[in-house]
């Protein structure tokens, strides 16, 4: 009995000598922002930003052990259970308009860089180990680790200055074995956008989704007929009050009018065949400036604010009118631009 009580304080004495040892070779780790801690996305919505991290031991003791470390970051905003919640708010405070982003650990943008709590493996954070080849304390002997950032430069939120601050953790040890992991630096890190103020206007046909390079659409009625009908939708997106305007290039008292080619700007007599516009199911008049629609700016209850992520649709039709018995043959068009504009 007293030869095995002294085996096990024996092995209880060698464990606490190895678990003192490995400390002792890496006894902390710092990092430098090259960057800076304030990250402006204005100019670049989808950054690289480094990290560079070094051994800061202040007697190696003759060992030599690089520190093996990982970086984790939270959510921003304490309201923010999850990353999937990640965002930037207006003035910093206004929870009521916010701008996702997101962080992740591969330039892919695949694995989103989590916080300490919901992190579990490699993928969710950055890691990697010292470099110092000399085990000498040189503090230039860094290793870099990159994070990417992305927010979506197409969103339609409230146009200001949105911004928020997220902490950064800087921890010895592996993500695998985090309940061992040694704590060494935080940095909370800001990060801002100025949000312009911003209107779209897309000419699609009927139902389909916005398309910010579809601007123009073609009704071909082939061999016209009164009272024939095609139809296109206008789709707006827009972040303040708007008016949206329509002009033609024919048409005349209130009326719209198809011009045969060729048959110049003068009278239009037996060259020119009416049409009637309606927006919305309504007769639409058009003339040479026609205001369609218009939304006041800033109402506070975000009607100047399009409805996500859609925007906002106006169905459009145009019906051929009666013909004159007298028409040339021939092709006849009309240029009808619509444009939406600042009501700021």
């Amino acid at each position: 009995m007293s030869f095995k009580k002294i085996k096990s304080v024996g092995i209880l004495f060698l464990v606490l000598l190895s678990f003192e040892y490995a400390w002792s070779a890496c006894t902390q780790v710092n990092w430098v922002f090259t960057q800076g801690t304030t990250v402006n996305l204005t100019g670049n919505t989808a950054p690289t930003i480094p990290i560079g991290v070094r051994r800061n031991n202040s007697n190696n003791n003759g060992n030599n052990h690089n520190c093996e470390f990982f970086i984790v970051i939270n959510n921003g905003d304490p309201s923010n259970n999850t990353f999937t919640e990640r965002d930037i708010e207006l003035n910093g405070t206004d929870t009521a308009n916010e701008y996702p982003l997101q962080f992740y650990t591969n330039s892919a943008r695949t694995n989103i860089f989590k916080s300490i709590d919901q992190a579990t493996n490699n993928n969710d954070v950055l890691f990697g180990t010292t470099n110092d080849p000399n085990n000498n304390n040189n503090n230039t002997n860094i290793t870099t680790v990159n994070y990417y950032v992305f927010l979506d430069p197409n969103l339609y939120v409230r146009d200001g200055a949105y911004s928020d601050i997220f902490e950064a953790r800087l921890y010895r040890g592996t993500i695998a074995n985090k309940s061992q992991a040694v704590l060494d630096r935080t940095q909370n890190i800001t990060f801002t956008y100025q949000q312009p103020i911003k209107f779209d206007v897309s000419l699609v046909p009927t139902s389909a989704p916005f398309n910010i390079s579809d601007t123009t659409e073609t009704l071909d009625f082939g061999t016209i007929a009164a009272g024939e009908l095609l139809g296109f939708d206008i789709v707006l997106k827009y972040n303040d009050g708007y008016s949206l305007r329509m002009s033609s290039a024919n048409a005349s008292n209130n009326t719209g009018r198809l011009r045969r080619t060729g048959s110049g700007t003068g009278n239009c007599g037996d060259n020119c065949i009416p049409y009637t516009m309606r927006i919305n199911g309504s007769n639409t008049p058009i003339t040479l400036s026609t205001t369609l629609q218009e939304k006041a700016e800033n109402t506070g209850n975000g009607s100047d604010i399009s409805p996500a992520p859609n925007g906002l649709r106006i169905p459009a039709t145009v019906t051929i009118g009666a013909i004159p018995t007298a028409a040339l043959p021939g092709t006849y068009t009309d240029q009808v631009t619509i444009s939406i504009v600042s009501n700021n």
